[in-house]
């Protein structure tokens, strides 16, 4: 049985194969830092999602601390 997610298991061959259309407009460095902006991009998104969590969670200690000072 074929799971969706194995769609996205790839190896070394198969990774570079499909850098070499991205490596034909952009050059080696400016991929790294693309990558790394989105890496960041996702990272705080995430955080930003658990933060709102915490936050919704805890809402009722928040609005106490407030309410004290």
């Amino acid at each position: 049985m074929f799971m969706h997610s194995q769609q996205w298991l790839l190896d070394r061959q198969d990774l570079i194969r499909e850098r070499q259309q991205d490596l034909v407009v952009l050059t080696e460095e400016e991929y790294q830092k693309i990558f790394i902006f989105f890496s960041n991009c996702k990272l705080i998104n995430n955080l930003c999602f658990n933060l709102q969590i915490y936050l919704h969670d805890n809402l009722e200690k928040f609005a106490f601390i407030v309410k004290m000072h």
